[in-house]
């Protein structure tokens, strides 16, 4: 489960309009739900919010955030 202050630092590296980045990186990953179908954005949203718990939702946050930390990185270099 992602507590408040994994939010504030997502928040913090990716922005408030995560949804889409954590779309496509599910489905570039081929993750999908128990149907076979992809994640809708009120199921993301709930696990970002802590209503729901799901692992692979929580692990792509952690890689976004990941991801988008090594680009601000690169940024302040160049």
């Amino acid at each position: 489960m992602i507590t408040p202050k994994q939010r504030k630092e997502f928040t913090k590296a990716v922005g408030t309009r995560y949804v889409k980045r954590i779309r496509a990186f599910l489905e570039e990953k081929n993750i999908v739900n128990s149907e076979g179908n992809p994640y809708s954005d009120s199921t993301i949203k709930h696990v970002f919010n802590g209503s729901f718990s799901n692992d692979a939702i929580e692990n792509a946050f952690y890689e976004v955030c990941k991801e988008a930390k090594k680009s601000h990185v690169k940024e302040r270099v160049f």
